[in-house]
């Protein structure tokens, strides 16, 4: 956790999303952290939660813990405890624990990952001396207060919880994100009787995704199809839909002689010395990533034949990003640390082998032979940038 952010975290207080222990939970304890992990784990927002351990409750002073302190747990410790306690759906909370130094002070911090698995309960009694918590018993984190021990959720905040695990507390966007992410209950079904190629979420069949032919005359392959065995692609349109109302809509192409589907990535922009080079991406999570997720993932997808075969080669020149802030701070790096147009220029060589694949796979073909050169350079500068964020990666562990 970075210092500015802990520093946020204390200075808001304790709320619905962090709680202060001075000291670490002693043995005859456990019960309270059981109880502060499942309240945090209930609670009715999207948001991780914090325990901050080595701070004085009332007072928010950092007194720091003493790191010789026998009921120091790790990540590993509180998993376990929890794996033994029959939680509903056997679902066990992610958990991190991790440590940070401030003002000379050592404080731990318990991180509880939010998850749409809500509510979740004891399907037994735990026990911890004369302490209880019932089998069936809700608790939740509401503003800055747990659920008492001897009571559970009101009705109003189980109903919320309800509506968190089922998506109904979003926009409908965000609900269409989150189904896209349950690959193994979505079907494929191939065009019949006038009606297009579609994908239908199983669990809801108004979720539904028609694959409709898009007539725009676009460039018969992209830099991410020097990757396939054939150059040539084919355009389509996927048609998010619900109740025959369209959510979103994203262009892919059949790839590899109608092998497989993909979707079309984003461009990305990087500064050289003279211009700017660009590149394909997705951000992680997005509605873009998540469909092509489930493209190459759904059991019945013809992709899914492929998987494993065909997808690290195909997304080989396509950069993955956490978030905006992680594209924009490595775009500025890459674009500071390489002489771009000496790292990704493409070579006679390299443009006559893509011109001659183009007279094998492409009938027709005309500005295909002017993007030769661009689409060399995207594709090489999507590879430059994954092996310099691999590296990094590498160089933090």
């Amino acid at each position: 956790m970075e210092i500015s952010k802990f520093y946020d975290l204390v200075s808001n207080g304790e709320n619905d999303r962090v709680d202060y222990k001075k000291k670490w939970y002693t043995k005859d304890k456990k019960i309270d952290l059981v109880i502060d992990i499942l309240n945090f784990v209930n609670t009715v927002h999207h948001e991780d939660c914090y325990i901050i351990i080595g701070i004085e409750d009332e007072s928010k002073e950092i007194v720091g813990i003493d790191t010789n302190d026998e009921n120091r747990l790790q990540a590993e410790d509180v998993t376990d405890h929890l794996r033994n306690l029959s939680l509903s759906g056997n679902y066990i909370p992610e958990i991190e624990v991790s440590s940070i130094e401030i003002e000379d002070k050592i404080c731990d911090i318990i991180t509880i990952y939010n998850t749409d698995h809500t509510p979740i309960y004891l399907m037994k009694d735990y026990r911890n001396g004369r302490r209880i918590i019932g089998a069936g018993q809700i608790l939740s984190r509401n503003q800055g207060s747990n659920t008492p021990i001897d009571r559970t959720a009101p009705d109003y905040i189980l109903e919320k919880l309800w509506r968190k695990r089922f998506h109904l507390d979003k926009d409908i966007k965000d609900r269409y994100n989150s189904v896209l992410k349950d690959y193994n209950n979505w079907t494929f079904v191939d065009s019949f009787n006038g009606n297009p190629a579609r994908f239908i979420y199983n669990l809801d069949p108004n979720f539904y995704i028609d694959l409709i032919d898009d007539m725009s005359g676009r460039d018969q392959f992209q830099p991410i199809s020097l990757n396939a065995v054939r150059l040539k692609i084919t355009w389509k349109l996927a048609r998010l839909k619900y109740n025959h109302l369209e959510i979103e809509s994203k262009l892919i192409y059949w790839m590899d002689d109608a092998r497989f589907l993909q979707v079309c990535p984003y461009t990305g922009f990087v500064s050289g010395a003279q211009e700017s080079f660009s590149y394909e991406y997705f951000i992680a999570d997005s509605i873009a990533f998540n469909l092509n997720e489930l493209l190459w993932k759904c059991p019945s997808s013809l992709n899914h034949h492929y998987l494993y075969e065909q997808k690290n080669r195909i997304m080989k020149s396509v950069v993955i990003y956490s978030s905006l802030e992680e594209k924009r701070i490595v775009e500025s790096d890459v674009s500071a640390q390489f002489n771009l147009q000496k790292n990704i220029e493409a070579t006679e060589e390299e443009i006559k082998t893509v011109e001659e694949r183009i007279d094998i796979d492409i009938n027709n073909a005309n500005n295909e032979y002017n993007w030769a050169k661009n689409y060399i350079e995207q594709n090489k500068l999507g590879r430059l940038i994954n092996s310099y964020m691999e590296e990094n990666d590498d160089s933090k562990k």
